[in-house]
């Protein structure tokens, strides 16, 4: 009977993991190699992150170059061209070729090529999805083990950082092999950590959280210089926003402040932001840069609303239709409108600093290169300060639902749903026939597809029934946590918006 009884409680502790896992799949296979940003840069960086290994990355024709297979650096073939499919890698070959195309001298950090690299081998399709599935597992991993770290009442923000921002940017970056998925997966998660780790009382609760931090800290700075530099943004402000103004706080600001070094380590040592920008002929005169800056602040939210849609997938070449942005523009703006009711002094200067950081990281590079708004920056750059920022906007709630109705909450999962939808089918759509074919079957007239006997339309049947499964669930959880938890909204107005109590500490309930 104990067995029996244990069977069911993990089928239910297991049941939105899962989903969530098989949903990140299917946008894994949604598209081919190389279909992410500068993916011939990062697929060739990745094949050589261990090194010079027979086949797989050997001494180029110059210091800088490197032989790789051929097949990794002409994989975009179809790249700005979104009436073609992906068919053109057919007649791509896997044999070496040199390249300068790739991490040989260090301008990234190393340690996601590294670990992407252990997955390389002979078979580059094999080897990709491989990666991604890793990469999926990461995200499931490190957000299923803060859910369950966190008990009711705390859950709230990690869910909502996450769930009204993940479409379409981050479904589809997160399973990719792009360095920009593990600064998705930090900024999703790292804040969180350190928050819990600040308000924890037991020891082993500060350790878990202090060792989940510094991983997720390693994983962002390793992987691009501007996410270790907002790895350190967060480890300040998340002190800021919750930490005692107590002498021992002084002991516990030991890991915070070792994790700001690492972040400054890496940063320092790599030889670019990961942001790589023309040589621009700019007006660096005073009435020069009054009118770039002008122009680019009134386009500015242009760029935020990139990683909800307004900007394509992929090399900017697969356009998302308005049923995917339209949606999660709104449900992003209505969860910080409501994370507004509950602010105090604290929330609110971090709130401000972080859509300062939204605002001044951007603009300065706009406007030092010389370009606008829809140029050279990309949403991805700054998307995981989005994912922060609606986070934070929903702290200070003792409700993990916000104290949104039951519609509310339908309405939102209903969005985010939709919008995965119709996303993941337009994604599909551009590789598997180009979006030249828009018919609903994606098996019908394919051009491309892996070799595999799972065909396009059952990955995408899969992809939406479970993510569907998964949104369902969470909300589902916070309505529940939420209605044991208090029967009030909010915290009571004499109290502080954001508790630093043991509260939240499994260990002490």
């Amino acid at each position: 009977m104990s067995v029996l009884l244990t069977s069911r409680r993990f089928i239910k502790v297991a049941f939105v993991p899962v989903a969530l896992y098989l949903a990140l799949a299917a946008w894994a296979l949604a598209s081919p190699v190389g279909s992410s940003p500068d993916d011939d840069f990062h697929l060739s960086s990745i094949w050589c992150g261990l090194g010079e290994r027979d086949g797989l990355c050997e001494a180029g024709a110059a210091k800088d170059e490197r032989e790789v297979p051929q097949f990794l650096t002409r994989s975009n073939c179809y790249a700005f061209h979104a009436d073609e499919s992906a068919a053109c890698q057919t007649r791509l070959s896997e044999e070496l070729s040199s390249t300068d195309r790739g991490n040989f001298a260090g301008g990234y950090p190393p340690v996601f090529y590294a670990t992407m690299s252990t997955l390389a081998g002979d078979d580059i399709s094999h080897s990709a999805i491989a990666m991604r599935l890793l990469n999926v597992t990461l995200f499931v991993g490190a957000t299923t083990a803060l859910y369950f770290m966190l008990a009711p009442g705390r859950r709230g923000p990690l869910v909502w950082g996450s769930l009204v921002t993940l479409v379409p940017l981050g479904v589809f970056i997160i399973p990719s092999q792009n360095p920009s998925s593990w600064a998705v997966i930090s900024g999703a998660t790292l804040w969180v950590a350190l928050v819990a780790y600040w308000e924890a009382t037991a020891r082993r609760s500060q350790i878990a959280f202090g060792a989940l931090a510094s991983v997720l800290t390693v994983m962002a700075a390793g992987a691009r210089a501007d996410a270790a530099l907002y790895a350190a943004m967060t480890a300040v402000l998340t002190a800021f926003l919750v930490a005692p103004r107590t002498r021992s706080a002084l002991r516990r600001a030991i890991l915070p402040l070792a994790l700001i070094v690492i972040s400054a380590a890496f940063f320092l040592t790599s030889g670019d932001s990961g942001i790589v920008l023309r040589e621009n002929e700019v007006d660096h005169s005073l009435g020069g840069i009054l009118t770039a800056t002008v122009e680019n602040l009134i386009n500015m939210p242009f760029l935020w609303a990139g990683a909800l849609g307004s900007w394509g997938l992929g090399w900017l070449d697969t356009p998302m239709p308005s049923t995917v942005w339209f949606p999660m523009i709104g449900v992003v703006l209505a969860v910080i409108f409501v994370g507004l009711g509950k602010l105090d002094r604290r929330k609110s200067l971090v709130l401000l600093a972080l859509l300062g950081a939204l605002i001044a990281i951007p603009l300065y590079i706009l406007v030092r290169e010389g370009i606008n708004v829809g140029a050279g920056v990309q949403p991805r750059y700054i998307y995981p300060l989005m994912i922060v920022l609606v986070g934070v906007a929903t702290l200070g709630f003792r409700r993990d639902d916000l104290g949104l109705t039951r519609a509310q909450l339908w309405l939102v999962g209903v969005a985010v749903t939709m919008a995965n939808a119709v996303a993941l089918h337009t994604n599909m759509r551009r590789y598997v026939t180009g979006v030249d074919n828009q018919g609903a079957s994606l098996d019908a007239e394919r051009e491309w597809w892996w070799d595999m006997p799972v065909t396009p339309n059952t990955v995408w049947v899969t992809g939406v029934i479970s993510f569907a499964i998964a949104v369902a669930g969470v909300l589902v959880a916070l309505r529940r946590s939420s209605l044991t938890e208090v029967e009030e909204d909010l915290v009571p107005t004499d109290a502080p918006a954001i508790s630093t109590t043991p509260h939240h500490d499994r260990d002490d309930t």
